[in-house]
């Protein structure tokens, strides 16, 4: 059974390093979490696999999805009764897709078939947290999700 993502919560999703990271624990609002630290020639050189117009046409036929020219979004859906929302935007990093930026709650599995889109079947991204900065892969991520806790909820 598909989780929901309870919180809303607002990241920019990047393409995972081919290389080897270290991770380090940090402290967000009394909560310790493992954090990806990413090295400053991986933010400069990580993409997508795809172009952002081969994104954007390959978003463009999710079901209940709406897509802009220019890369912004929104996919919405209902799952166990509980209707769901995604409001994104493509970001270009010239010869493929930089990262997207996401706001909203959704099923994992949702974020799961964004991500092989967007890297191919076992990607799964990194969740760099809007607010705090702090980059979480993608256990870390559906983890501090779906536990009974609000601090990564940075929507208030």
């Amino acid at each position: 059974m598909t989780m929901i993502l309870t919180r809303p919560f607002h990241v920019f999703l990047w393409a995972p390093a081919a290389e080897p990271v270290s991770h380090r624990y940090v402290t967000l609002a009394g909560r310790q979490v493992n954090a990806v630290l990413v090295p400053p020639q991986h933010a400069q050189q990580s993409r997508w696999l795809l172009t952002f117009d081969e994104a954007l046409q390959a978003l463009g036929p999710f079901p209940r999805m709406f897509i802009e020219p220019d890369g912004a979004f929104v996919w919405v859906g209902e799952h166990a009764g509980h209707a769901w929302q995604l409001d994104g935007n493509l970001v270009d990093g010239g010869d493929r897709l930089l990262h997207v930026e996401l706001k909203g709650t959704c099923p994992r599995a949702a974020l799961e078939r964004l991500c092989a889109v967007l890297g191919g079947p076992n990607s799964l991204g990194w969740y760099q947290l809007a607010q705090a900065g702090v980059m979480l892969d993608s256990a870390e991520f559906f983890r501090e999700m779906t536990e009974d806790h609000s601090r990564i909820s940075e929507d208030r």
